[in-house]
């Protein structure tokens, strides 16, 4: 049966595209419907062609107002207090590389400012990873540019107009392909920038953008940004003429690769300018990390998830809703194994793979890392039993979401029998393996399952001492290995290859592993150790001895007892005539003189958000509150009347999991605008959940008619939209475990069911 107004939807939907198809770029969005996902399915967000488009495709909801984000002061031609705040703040935010954040502050401006082009270029900044949308709106400002802007803001105008080759009197649509490639424009966009400099020899944010370029070129595209020390002195000026500005971490970048060591000196004390962004302790880490002092990268990398968990606890969001978490996360899980503190790498691994997941492959990037960094974590510490313990006991090893998940956790049980030197037990992973790989149609899968079977071949040939028959050992250029070797690169921690090669009588290719990551990674102990281990049994003593310092003693302090290196390494102690204990404390970390006196206070953990209580009428017009669920794990979709086509499809994506929903224990109830005489006429005079109303709609169904749950939520666009779509999955305690809240309804309830199952699962152990 056809919704009651799903014809009008549809004639509704047809004219506003047509409105989207036809509007100038510099037109704002006019949202005439209560329904937008027509308009958005036929909309490319990465190549809008308007600039309704592309404002309708960007964010919903008004930017927040942060603090500790630096301090900044463009020259901003206005006379709105509110634009020229929001304007800072999404510049601060460029700074910062916040780039989510720095959009919505520059679209809120857009709102209110609708002709200031200055704004226009601010999105255009905020989006230059996608340079799609980067380059309709370097076109809108460039049509809504006027006499009214100041002589250094034409400038800028100027140079993102010549960078992304655009023309006022050109309509967007029918502009010709980038004629010049991101290096050429990239250079040149170097030179716009001193041109401004020049013109404007006080701007401290024309320098500033000038040291970014330099820095970003040079990190991103390896464009040289020429003399480091006179770099460095443009940003030591700007630091002068503003200290609170936040353009300090392009130093630590700027020496980063080149010398590690001044790089952690000039990010001492850098977290204080911007303690609000959590990727400014992030560059502050990787600086140390980079010159070897692992201690203080670990404690700046717990800060930067600490900032992003009191993000995303004061918002009520989830963790992939703040920028860099899961890879802040995965930094800290991977710094803290190499440093032998294997319990804490664990607990961070696990918490990522435990992180709500979003259909596709990015959607589940927390989860891959999470179980990724799990492998390698055990592999590292050498802990192959507890490794095939894991594989049977955690549900995030056990199996995954593709054919080449199951065949990663066959290469992983594969690897430990390896180490447990179980060769027939290897022998039947390895005929699982084929099995799996003869079993699958699929050219994808079966090169995957391929890649994995051929590396368990190479660590068996290893192992076996029958590796490189062929040729021996191959060495080449940098980098460059015997076969075996370079299949496994991918799948074995350095340590473990170094080693595997060793025993393998490949004493060369060994050496070299270790080397390389040791150079690669300074100062982490398990790889540190691996060097000393595997130098003094090749009868390098010298190598060995050299490297068992007293920066190396101190770390093995801060390792976990019981690691199997840590007893082997008594051999070397002994030649060095030490007594056991060997190691030395570690010295204390100045955090006051590390952080500049900043904290960073937040959680310890991410934690669900409570969901916002509620009481709304069903059809019937009796009062349902949501503690009347309480006990019980709970899906709302929120939907935007029974006459909206697309909310229909939704309903009827979920329909045929109704009873899957049930057996699980989980209600699921539809939240929609519609009044209760529309609910009643839609779903009959039947009581909710009887046989009348069920036949319409097999869930419960509420009304929101004044949009106050649809607010409480956060499921309204705050740029005049009205409401949106969006799914929820609550715990019967209320928490919120998942969600999705988009212009397009949400349609995969068979993901939603699967990853119901395994987040309530997760989320019902105590202490969770």
């Amino acid at each position: 049966m056809q919704p009651p107004h799903a014809v009008t939807s549809v004639v509704g939907c047809v004219v506003l595209l047509s409105f989207y198809g036809m509007a100038r770029a510099g037109e704002p969005p006019n949202y005439s419907l209560p329904c937008l996902a027509p308009v958005l399915e036929q909309i490319d967000p990465e190549a809008p062609i308007t600039l309704g488009q592309a404002l309708l495709s960007g964010p919903a909801r008004h930017a927040e107002w942060l603090e500790g984000l630096g301090e900044v002061v463009f020259p901003l031609t206005t006379d709105q207090p509110e634009v020229r705040r929001l304007f800072d703040q999404g510049v601060a935010l460029l700074h910062g590389m916040w780039y989510r954040e720095a959009e919505r502050a520059f679209r809120q401006a857009h709102e209110l400012e609708p002709e200031n082009p200055m704004v226009l270029w601010g999105l255009a900044l905020a989006n230059e990873g996608r340079p799609g949308r980067a380059r309709l709106f370097a076109h809108a400002a460039q049509v809504a540019s006027h006499e009214k802007s100041g002589p250094e803001e034409k400038l800028w105008l100027a140079a993102l107009a010549h960078f992304y080759e655009v023309n006022r009197s050109v309509e967007f649509a029918k502009a010709p392909p980038l004629d010049r490639g991101l290096e050429e424009r990239s250079r040149e966009l170097v030179h716009d920038l001193e041109t401004i400099v020049l013109a404007a020899p006080e701007s401290v944010e024309a320098k500033a953008f000038l040291l970014r370029q330099l820095v970003l070129n040079e990190h991103r595209l390896g464009i040289s940004a020429g003399s480091h020390v006179a770099v460095d002195l443009l940003a030591r000026e700007i630091e002068e003429k503003a200290p609170g500005h936040p353009a300090r971490h392009y130093r630590t970048f700027l020496w980063l690769d080149e010398a590690p060591a001044r790089a952690a000196e000039v990010a001492v004390g850098s977290p204080a300018i911007t303690p609000g962004l959590a990727d400014g302790w992030r560059y502050a880490a990787e600086a140390h990390a980079a010159a070897g002092r692992t201690q203080e990268a670990a404690l700046l990398l717990e800060a930067a998830l600490r900032v992003d968990r009191r993000y995303l606890a004061e918002q009520s969001l989830l963790p992939r809703e703040a920028q860099n978490l899961v890879a802040n996360q995965a930094a800290l899980a991977r710094l803290e194994a190499g440093r032998g503190r294997i319990e804490e790498a664990l607990a961070l691994a696990e918490e990522l793979a435990a992180f709500p997941r979003m259909p596709g492959e990015p959607g589940s990037a927390a989860f891959h890392a999470g179980r990724s960094l799990m492998v390698e974590t055990l592999m590292r510490a050498e802990q192959w039993d507890r490794l095939l313990t894991y594989i049977e006991d955690r549900p995030e090893l056990k199996s995954g979401p593709g054919v080449a998940d199951r065949a990663d956790v066959w290469l992983w049980r594969g690897l430990a029998q390896l180490h447990l030197e179980n060769g027939a037990a290897v022998r039947e992973v390895l005929a699982e393996l084929e099995a799996l790989e003869q079993g699958t149609g699929d050219a994808g899968a079966k090169a995957a399952i391929g890649e994995r079977l051929g590396a368990l071949r190479s660590a068996f040939a290893l192992w076996n001492g029958t590796g490189g028959q062929g040729g021996g050992e191959r060495r080449g250029a940098a980098g460059e290995g015997s076969e075996e070797a370079d299949a496994l690169r991918k799948w074995l921690p350095a340590e473990t290859l170094a080693r595997l090669c060793y025993r393998a009588g490949k004493t060369e290719e060994a050496l070299a592993i270790i080397q390389a990551a040791e150079t690669a990674e300074p100062g982490r102990f398990l790889t540190a150790a691996a060097y000393v281990e595997l130098n003094f049994q090749a009868g390098n003593e010298q190598a060995a001895l050299y490297a068992f310092d007293r920066k190396f003693r101190a770390r093995a302090s801060l390792a976990e007892e019981g690691l199997p290196i840590l007893n082997r390494l008594d051999a070397v102690a002994a030649r060095m005539r030490l007594k056991k204990p060997w190691t030395l404390p570690a010295p204390e970390v100045d955090w006051a003189s590390l952080s500049g006196g900043a904290e960073a206070p937040g959680p310890a953990a991410w934690l669900p958000p409570r969901a916002p209580a509620f009481t709304l009428p069903d059809h019937t017009g009796k009062g349902v509150s949501l503690e009347s669920f309480r006990g019980r794990p709970v899906i709302l979709n929120f939907f935007l009347g029974v006459g909206c086509i697309y909310c229909a499809q939704q309903i009827n994506q979920f329909r045929p999991y109704a009873q899957d929903f049930a057996a699980e224990g989980i209600e699921v109830i539809e939240i929609g605008t519609d009044p209760v005489s529309v609910l009643q006429k839609a779903l009959g005079g039947a009581p909710a959940g009887e046989a009348g109303a069920k036949e319409r709609i097999p869930f419960l169904v509420l009304s929101d008619e004044n949009l106050e749950t649809f607010r409480a939520y956060g499921v309204v666009d705050d740029y005049g939209a009205g409401g949106m779509h969006a799914t929820f999955l609550l715990d019967g305690e209320g928490r919120v475990l998942w969600r999705d809240v988009s212009h397009l309804p949400f349609k995969d309830p068979a993901f939603l069911l699967e990853e119901a199952r395994r987040l309530l699962e997760l989320h019902a152990k105590p202490g969770s």
